[in-house]
């Protein structure tokens, strides 16, 4: 974790950024169970990136929250870390989210992945501002912030699903079918999981 503030920093090209991408880590880290046992719902993270990143003058009108404008952020991280082939073929948030998690990766990783995810928050959300499409009460700050949890989460699930019984294939199964719903012994598992990687 001690690397996500400075992977952000570089991807974002903006030094001054530090306290923003600060008050997230430490966010994070003082909140770890909650952020954890919390979940996430893949396809509401898919749905959320193809928002954002449409049409900014779309009619549809949509004010994103700083939760929607974070899992976003992280779908876009995730696609800059699959490399250019992403891209090249077409892949939607679903499958970028899916290969994600049925991936392997270190402690290195995840702070990659948490910096980039920060980084692309805060350009989302400046954005989305300029458009007037950024939800009342959401601010740069929440939308990093939650970009972070996103991030974490994620990474902290596929690691959880690595070491588990069943494997990979069996954790990206239950997430892309099952939603956001998760059985209790998961959630040890992966609170525990957390606690290793916080130290």
């Amino acid at each position: 974790m001690q690397h996500a503030q400075q992977h952000g920093q570089q991807y974002g090209h903006d030094p001054d950024d530090n306290a923003v991408y600060a008050h997230a880590i430490n966010h994070i880290q003082n909140n770890q169970s909650s952020v954890q046992s919390s979940g996430f719902d893949p396809s509401q993270i898919a749905q959320a990136h193809e928002s954002v990143t449409g049409p900014t003058n779309s009619p549809s009108g949509v004010q994103h929250t700083g939760q929607a404008l974070g899992g976003a952020a992280t779908v876009s991280a995730i696609q800059h870390m699959a490399g250019p082939q992403a891209g090249q073929q077409g892949a939607n948030p679903m499958q970028l989210i899916s290969s994600f998690m049925s991936g392997g990766g270190g402690p290195a990783q995840k702070d990659q992945l948490i910096g980039m995810a920060m980084a692309e928050a805060k350009q989302m959300f400046s954005d989305q501002s300029k458009h007037g499409n950024v939800a009342p009460g959401t601010t740069e700050q929440s939308a990093v912030t939650s970009a972070a949890e996103t991030a974490l989460k994620m990474f902290m699930q596929r690691q959880c699903g690595s070491s588990g019984s069943g494997g990979l294939g069996a954790m990206a199964g239950k997430l892309m079918g099952g939603g956001s719903g998760g059985g209790g012994g998961g959630a040890g598992g992966l609170l525990s999981m957390a606690e290793g990687f916080m130290r």
